[in-house]
């Protein structure tokens, strides 16, 4: 029983590697190309997000599921700009207050 669930376990693994292999794409340099996103999960907690939550960092907007992430971000914004773009997540450009006009 226990070399049967070993084997199904290393069966499941080299499909999965075998499939993240094959859906891989690249670029002309053989280096492999993110696809681009609109963000859609909040990096602090995986969960959806919510457009009221929000952290504006140098001209970015990375959007949040909730006031506690909104404190985290705030202590490192560029950690989570990285980690986002890294994954091809296209940041939405912060926008100013609305009804200031300079």
């Amino acid at each position: 029983m226990m070399k049967r669930t070993i084997m199904m376990s290393v069966l499941v693994a080299a499909l999965v590697s075998g499939i993240n292999a094959f859906c891989e794409e690249k670029n002309s340099d053989g280096k492999q190309e993110v696809q681009s996103q609109t963000q859609t999960r909040d990096p602090i907690t995986g969960d959806y997000i919510n457009e009221k939550f929000y952290v504006d960092y140098k001209g970015k907007r990375i959007f949040l599921s909730d006031e506690t992430s909104i404190a985290v971000v705030k202590k490192d914004p560029e950690k989570y700009i990285k980690e986002l773009e890294s994954r091809g997540v296209v940041l939405e450009p912060a926008t100013p207050p609305q009804g200031q006009y300079r």
